[in-house]
């Protein structure tokens, strides 16, 4: 797992964007130009919002992840990016309850929404954005001034993860169902 802390601030006291570490940016680098352009764009707005977000590269196979929150832990997260062949989501994980004057928030299961972005010209034309992400982060509970600031990169080792430590035991083939 790599770890960048965040760049210090400027003489002119605007934070400039963290620096994304050589791993994070390899990861990335599956992508098209344009997704990978509409996934760092975001992740300077959320950064914009949040500037001590915590931040966790996660590639999870299909797609690469990145969160973003206070801390490390998945369910202090408020806010993820997700990369695709055509576009990016923008996702919010407590969506479903968000406020969305604009109807932009698609989805439909019970928690999670997102917005697809397939051009950094849409992300530009979303004036809505900063409003959405900040309503994400207090209805999380969580403030702009919380984090440490550090960005972790968390490659797809290969490894499968078992959903339990338990031994199992091996299946008896005469005891399927249906059989």
């Amino acid at each position: 797992m790599a770890r960048a802390p965040a760049e210090k601030r400027s003489k002119t006291g605007k934070s400039p964007t963290r620096p994304l570490p050589d791993a994070g940016l390899e990861l990335l680098a599956r992508f098209s130009e344009p997704v990978r352009a509409a996934m760092l764009q975001l992740r300077n707005r959320i950064l914009g919002i949040m500037p001590r977000a915590h931040e966790v590269l996660v590639d999870v196979g299909y797609t690469v992840a990145p969160r973003y929150g206070p801390d490390a832990r998945m369910k202090s997260t408020f806010v993820y990016v997700a990369g695709f062949a055509g576009h990016a989501n923008l996702g919010f994980l407590n969506g479903a309850s968000l406020n969305d004057p604009d109807h932009v928030l698609d989805g439909a299961g019970a928690a999670m929404r997102h917005v697809k972005f397939e051009s950094l010209a849409q992300i530009t034309a979303a004036k809505w954005l900063d409003r959405y992400l900040l309503a994400a982060l207090v209805q999380t509970g969580l403030s702009p001034a919380m984090g440490d600031a550090m960005t972790e990169v968390r490659p797809r080792t290969g490894e499968t993860r078992r959903r339990s430590t338990r031994s199992r035991r091996p299946r008896d083939p005469g005891s399927r169902k249906g059989i």
